[in-house]
C-alpha cells in the first residue's frame, strides 16, 4: 500500500514555520554576536546577510519539494497604482508627524550615524537585501500558504502576513509608524496577488525604503 501523500497545504505550512523560526533564531543569534563583539556599525548587514544566506540554502529545497515562489509579471497588474499608494502613504505619515509633532523615530535618527563603511553596509541592507529577505519571508513563504486557495483565503493570509510584518519592525516606537507598516504590508500583499509573484513586492519595498530615508 502506498503511503498517503502529504497535502500541499501541510507542506507549505510546515516549511514556512520551520524556515521562519530558523530565521528568527538566527536573527537573535546575530544580534547577540553583534553585542558581544561590538560590531554596531554593521549590525544590520550581519543580521540580514545571515538570513539571506539561510534562504539561499533552503530555497532550492523549498522550490523542489514544497511549492513555487514565482517572480510574476509587472505589466498589466496595477504596478503604477501600487507605487502611487506607497508614495501617498509615506507622505501622509510624514505630514501627520509634522502636524501632530510626533517625535522622529530613534531608529531613523541613528541609522546613518556611522562611519562611511557602516553607512555603505547599511544602505546595502536597506535598499537591497532587506527587501529581498522580507518579501521572500512574508509575501513568499508565509503568504504562499494562502495564495492558491481563493481570494477570500488569500486576504485572510494577507492580514496574518501584514500583522507579522508589523510586529517584526519592533525597532519603531510610534503607533502611527506601526500602523503604517501594517498598511505597507497589505499593499505588498496586493502586489503579490495582482502580479502573481514576488518581483513587484520587492520593487515596491525598495521604493518604500528610498522614500522612508528621504523623508526621515
Amino acid at each position: 500500500m502506498n503511503e498517503p501523500v502529504t497535502p500541499p497545504l501541510i507542506k507549505q505550512l510546515v516549511a514556512a514555520i520551520v524556515i521562519a523560526a530558523g530565521a528568527y533564531n538566527l536573527l537573535h543569534y546575530m544580534a547577540s554576536f553583534v553585542i558581544s563583539n561590538g560590531y554596531w556599525n554593521h549590525s544590520l548587514f550581519l543580521q540580514h546577510s545571515a538570513i539571506l544566506f539561510l534562504l539561499a540554502i533552503v530555497m532550492p529545497v523549498y522550490l523542489r519539494f514544497v511549492g513555487p515562489l514565482p517572480l510574476g509579471k509587472i505589466k498589466q497588474c496595477g504596478a503604477r497604482w501600487h507605487a502611487l499608494a506607497i508614495a501617498a502613504l509615506y507622505i501622509a505619515e510624514w505630514l501627520f508627524e509634522k502636524v501632530t509633532n510626533v517625535p522622529q523615530e530613534t531608529f531613523m535618527i541613528t541609522i546613518f550615524a556611522k562611519p562611511a563603511l557602516g553607512i555603505f553596509s547599511t544602505c546595502l541592507i536597506i535598499f537591497l537585501i532587506a527587501p529581498i529577505n522580507e518579501e521572500i519571508m512574508f509575501r513568499g513563504l508565509i503568504l504562499n500558504v494562502f495564495t492558491q486557495r481563493g481570494r477570500r483565503v488569500f486576504w485572510m493570509g494577507a492580514l496574518v502576513s501584514s500583522t507579522l510584518f508589523m510586529l517584526m519592525h519592533s525597532q519603531y516606537q510610534q503607533i502611527s509608524t506601526l500602523v503604517e507598516m501594517f498598511i505597507v504590508g497589505m499593499i505588498f500583499c496586493s502586489a503579490r496577488w495582482y502580479s502573481g509573484g514576488l518581483l513587484l513586492p520587492i520593487l515596491l519595498h525598495i521604493q518604500a525604503a528610498v522614500i522612508a530615508v528621504i523623508l526621515g
